[in-house]
């Protein structure tokens, strides 16, 4: 039977050859698979105003017209009335559909996140959910009402309050990121080298829950830590307490219980393991005190970093300040001069971490590689002998095995390290797994009597080698491991690290590169990208695929500035030297993650226009030959409308040009006028932020609230520099035209204008040196030299220093208010 077209209706009632809309003729698979369950507001100006709640389920787009919009507290109850089904495609979609059409006038995205079902069924006529949005956190429910008519009527409520920032955005528990096993100690100038801690794997969730903090705690295996370990708890607790901006974190580490030198002891440890009394915590807590060593940095107020470096990472983490049970584990230059030095005082071994390495949950990576000192061995428990001599009521040897593929291969027995205590326990809950067959797949010769376990034991040995036939040499229990699974207990093989010098890393960057096209798979999406080999840069060398690298370093630093802001594109598709144009309005097809939105020109033409809200666009740009970055003023975060009102005021401050070429020694003018600037603006009590445009001029943003119109900021600022111009009446001009301009900085105020556009910081710009657009400090501006900041340094720089501009949102300023002040100035 042939299946129904769900989009049928919605098919029937429009005229494609006449509206802008998605038809909806081709699936989405691809897209959904990437998105998951997305939830969007449009805001609909057709006959009467209202707003389209759009909810992804079954391959489509579920439904509802809601004259009011959601309700705004618990006690509303708006109407939501039913529509047709509508196109995956349709859940971003903007523009303006012509009148005498079905639905016909102006479609803006008010509201695009995701959501998660928490209950309800939508055919039993009732569905809570939870939205996830930049506008809307918080739980709701629709409910079908009796009331008869044309189209089904339904009730939405707000059934529960928004969630904390960040908390919806917080995974939950996961395996953490394991290091493959190496042979031998090394150095290498990439790579961090700490000490293999002898503990329990943990993973730290912070959550805060208004004067409340949530604290998870997880092992390997997802095993929760919670009440074994209460000082740790407190330790995050007090964390939380020092840090109040600090609303989640996931933080990765061991912990450890030291002996009386201070080394870790995980026999000791052994102790706390498996005790679940809270009395009996509480005496070994005094008794063998832990300490939690933290090593990385996974996730901040609900903003994911294991696509950040590692470097980038510690970072962060190294500015947390921590209470006495939590310590930060130290990472060591140097490989071979720490493991000689472990091995002098009886460490376990070195673990080294590849600097740009990311970080990928539940893996065993090369990027990371453990390398041991100790001999030691997690191996599954699949039966024992029966004791001899004074042990004759008890165990004699544990037997031991790996798993190799799903077959469990016997490797040895062990009968001493333990203590009474532990013997017990061991042969208590050994005995409740006993069962008849044998489990390795060919039975060991053993000296007693065998007894067979279910493999659900795990059991860590030290030993002093293997054998030829792959059985352990003089192996010693230490202990069970709770947070380790039969099925991890496998054969390793060995990988041998990858050092490179800085000169082979750059030939090996470009190998990898030259080619006619590439395909790769880049934050689960596909980029294909060609010509990598063009020269954008001739003078200095850098290619397309040096620009796509550098793009992708600075992305998690980048992208922030550029989010939900429309660009104009400036292509150099044959690098600085070949031909270039401007694009704002894209009309070619464009990859699913690659954000449009329809902006109406003060032509009043509508024109579609690139946002770069994620890295796999700015990869896109690079490979479409987009060297420079030119970000709105504006965002369009609360629909079109928020388009019409800037988040800055802006200074241009340019020095005179010649007709050709750049006279780099001229940035000295500009930054002298750049502090007369900043005096001012320290006069009128509002805040600058300034970058380097990447040429020999500088740029200054200032933060405003926004209600106010581009008419009105240009208004702001021709006060400002008409003031700055007026104090300095010789070395300063606001004249636009250059024939006025007679060899004086300009201190440029026109660019205050909905149309146009400065670069972006941190991007390239398209001169023979290869300058980028970055923030600087106040303070630096009279040391530094616009030439230092290039495509192979500002990378660097960045991550080193972090973003200067990091906030610049958060403290907007009303400059209505502080320009009355100016005729005291």
């Amino acid at each position: 039977m042939k299946k129904r077209n769900p989009l049928l209706t919605y098919q029937q009632k429009r005229n494609f050859s006449a509206t802008p809309e998605p038809s909806g003729a081709v699936s989405s698979k691809r897209k959904r698979a990437v998105l998951g369950n997305r939830f969007s507001i449009q805001e609909h100006h057709a006959r009467r105003l209202h707003y389209d709640l759009r909810l992804e389920m079954e391959g489509v787009l579920k439904s509802w017209a809601m004259p009011k919009g959601l309700p705004e507290s618990e006690q509303e109850r708006r109407l939501a009335v039913r529509t047709e089904d509508h196109p995956l495609d349709y859940i971003d979609f903007e523009g303006i559909i012509p009148e005498g059409n079905y639905g016909g006038g102006k479609v803006v995205l008010w509201e695009l996140g995701t959501y998660r079902i928490l209950s309800g069924d939508l055919n039993k006529g009732k569905l809570t959910f939870a939205l996830s949005g930049r506008r809307h956190h918080g739980q709701y429910t629709l409910v079908r009402t009796e009331r008869k008519g044309e189209k089904e009527a339904w009730l939405i409520m707000k059934t529960g309050s928004p969630l904390p920032s960040g908390e919806d955005r917080i995974p939950s528990p996961f395996a953490p990121m394991r290091a493959a096993l190496g042979d031998a100690p090394f150095t290498g100038s990439d790579w961090f080298f700490e000490e293999k801690w002898d503990g329990v794997r943990a993973v730290a969730r912070l959550i805060r829950r208004g004067n409340k903090v949530q604290i998870d705690l997880w092992g390997r295996n997802l095993s929760r830590f919670e009440s074994h370990y209460p000082e740790v708890i407190e330790g995050l607790r007090a964390l939380m307490d020092t840090h109040d901006s600090i609303n989640s974190l996931i933080l990765d580490g061991e912990i450890v219980a030291p002996d009386e030198n201070g080394q870790p002891s995980f026999q000791r440890l052994q102790h706390r393991i498996h005790l679940t009394d809270p009395r009996e915590i509480e005496v070994a807590r005094n008794q063998i005190p832990v300490t939690y060593l933290l090593f990385d940095l996974l996730y901040v107020n609900g903003k994911s970093l294991t696509d950040a470096p590692l470097l980038y990472r510690r970072e962060l983490l190294d500015a947390i300040s921590l209470p006495a049970s939590i310590r930060l584990s130290t990472f060591h230059p140097d490989g071979m001069a720490l493991f000689d030095a472990l091995r002098k005082k009886g460490g376990e071994g070195i673990v080294a971490k590849r600097k740009e390495s990311r970080y990928i949950s539940g893996r065993r990576s090369r990027e990371w590689i453990k390398v041991k000192i100790v001999q030691e061995l997690d191996c599954v428990v699949a039966g024992w002998t029966e004791g001899r001599g004074n042990r004759s009521h008890t165990i004699g040897a544990l037997l031991l095995g790996l798993y190799e593929g799903k077959r469990l291969k016997y490797i040895a027995h062990t009968g001493s390290g333990f203590d009474g205590e532990m013997l017990r326990y061991v042969e208590t809950t050994l005995c409740s797994l006993e069962i008849d067959r044998c489990p390795f797949d060919s039975r060991p010769k053993t000296n007693a009597r065998a007894h067979w376990a279910a493999p659900r034991l795990v059991a860590r040995v030290k030993f002093t080698n293997w054998t030829d036939d792959r059985h352990l040499r003089a192996p010693i229990f230490l202990g069970l491991r709770d947070d380790v699974t039969p099925e991890e207990c496998r054969f390793e093989q060995s990988v041998t690290p990858e050092v490179i010098s800085s000169e082979e890393k750059e030939k090996r960057k470009e190998a990898i590169w030259i080619g006619e096209r590439v395909a790769v798979q880049f934050e689960g999406n596909r980029l294909e990208m060609s010509h990598l080999e063009n020269r954008f840069w001739p003078e200095r060398g850098y290619t397309k695929a040096h620009l796509i690298d550098y793009y992708v370093q600075v992305a998690p630093f980048l992208l922030p500035h550029l989010a939900d802001r429309p660009l104009t594109l400036i292509r150099f598709p044959e690098g600085i030297e070949g031909a270039s144009f401007y694009q704002k309005d894209w009309k070619e097809e464009a990859p699913p993650w690659v954000k449009r939105v329809t902006i109406e020109t003060e032509e009043e033409t509508m024109r579609r226009m690139v946002v770069c809200n994620n890295a796999s666009t700015l990869v896109w740009l690079a490979n479409l030959g987009n060297i420079e970055l030119h970000p709105s003023y504006s965002r369009i975060d609360t629909g079109v409308e928020g388009f019409e009102r800037p988040d800055f005021i802006v200074f241009d401050i340019d020095p005179p040009k010649p007709e050709k070429g750049v006279l780099w020694d001229r940035f000295v003018q500009a930054a002298e006028v750049a502090l007369w600037v900043k005096e001012v603006l320290d006069r009128l009590g509002l805040h600058g932020y300034l970058k380097t445009t990447g040429k020999t001029g500088l740029h200054c943003f200032v933060p405003i609230i926004r209600k106010y119109t581009y008419d009105q900021t240009r208004q702001f600022a021709r006060i400002i520099a008409e003031q700055i111009q007026a104090e300095h009446p010789r070395r300063v001009t606001t004249a636009w035209q250059k024939r006025k301009r007679e060899e004086k900085v300009l201190v440029d105020f026109n660019q205050n204008a909905r149309g146009k556009t400065l670069a972006s910081i941190y991007s390239p710009r398209a001169v023979p040196e290869a300058t980028v657009s970055v923030p600087i400090a106040w303070e630096e501006l009279p040391k530094i030299d616009p030439r230092d900041f290039t495509l192979e340094t500002a990378a660097d720089r960045v991550k080193i220093m972090g973003d200067l501009w990091v906030g610049i949102l958060d403290s907007p300023q009303d400059p209505q208010k502080v320009l009355n002040r100016l005729h005291h100035i």
